[in-house]
């Protein structure tokens, strides 16, 4: 979606994607980026879900709100199935580095996804690449395609392609 087709009340969620790659750019270590950049992505599927009206995010947990999200298919939408499974991807990392002390391929694992991310999603470039700074791209990349779900709002509060 071009800049042209963003409605005028989301506007500003361009700085979004800023915000996060700044905030996790400050980082050095991956297994924080990992951690960071989750909360970045669950506080991004707070946000959609609020705008679809989605009661009782609050207290849901990642994976939930990415149930939630999938409740409301956006199936027909070109990004859909790359937000949907990079999603459960870190999902899935995060909760290996939480509950697998042996876990040691972070930085590995979270590389590949963030080349996932973009070859397949456009996002906006603030450094040069390097291994670290690809995954924080990746988050940034992927919260601006998260809250790009909240432009197919009608006014009945349902998904529309």
């Amino acid at each position: 979606m071009n800049k042209k087709e963003i409605p005028e009340e989301f506007k500003i969620d361009h700085l979004f994607e800023l915000a996060v790659w700044g905030n996790l750019d400050r980082f050095k270590d991956t297994e924080l980026i990992l951690l960071k950049g989750q909360l970045y992505l669950e506080t991004t599927m707070s946000i959609v879900l609020e705008r679809f009206e989605v009661k009782e995010i609050d207290n849901k947990s990642f994976y939930k709100k990415m149930k939630e999200l999938e409740k409301l298919k956006f199936s027909d939408l070109k990004d859909w199935k790359i937000i949907l499974s990079s999603l459960h991807y870190i999902n899935f990392l995060r909760n290996k580095l939480a509950h697998d002390f042996r876990y040691k391929s972070a930085a590995e694992d979270l590389s590949e996804w963030a080349d996932k991310i973009r070859d397949n999603l456009e996002g906006t470039k603030y450094s040069n690449y390097t291994k670290r700074t690809k995954i924080v791209h990746a988050f940034s990349t992927l919260s601006n395609h998260i809250l790009a779900l909240s432009y197919h709002i009608n006014k009945n509060k349902k998904a529309v392609s």
